[in-house]
């Protein structure tokens, strides 16, 4: 893998996972009460039950929008499936014909990572769209929560490749 390629694929993960982060962190900030009805609006930040809120207050010029944060993830994540699968196919069968297992067992892994990825981000759209549809405090924790665990997955799967990137650099 040419070293642009691979920048480029490294940059793309880090925005998926900061865009994880700037969700779970986005949702932490709504009250979970939608009083008002409009789900879309509470999603933002912008509907009457979140200008009195005193954590989005605090939070003014932040740009608490999950709804766009939501859109730029989705982008971000079916770019880097993408991008993943157009190298994996030539990086496995590099590997199968050099016999190298390692290099195998890499891109296995790093499929079922990108896997776990976009199941976690899955999640975190349905239960928006439960969250649409009924604007119901339970929808709305069931959308904090799922964001919690696609933040929790990409720090494992950052602390996984950091471990490795430690790894080689010490052996």
């Amino acid at each position: 893998m040419n070293n642009t390629v691979q920048i480029d694929f490294l940059s793309l993960w880090q925005s998926v996972r900061s865009g994880a982060t700037q969700l779970f962190q986005a949702v932490e900030l709504l009250p979970d009460e939608c009083e008002c009805g409009d789900a879309d609006a509470h999603l933002e930040g912008r509907c009457s039950c979140c200008g009195g809120h005193k954590q989005v207050s605090k939070a003014e010029g932040t740009g608490v929008n999950c709804a766009a944060i939501l859109d730029r993830l989705r982008a971000d994540i079916a770019t880097l499936v993408k991008d993943f699968s157009s190298l994996a196919g030539p990086l496995e069968m590099a590997a199968m014909a050099g016999q190298r297992l390692e290099l195998r067992r890499g891109v296995f892994l790093a499929a079922s990572d990108l896997e776990r990825i976009y199941e976690a981000f899955e999640r975190v759209d349905h239960a928006v769209m439960g969250f649409r549809r009924t604007c119901a405090v339970p929808e709305f924790k069931r959308v904090k929560l799922r964001s919690a665990e696609l933040r929790d997955q990409c720090e494992r799967i950052n602390a996984d490749l950091e471990g490795e990137k430690s790894e080689k650099l010490q052996g």
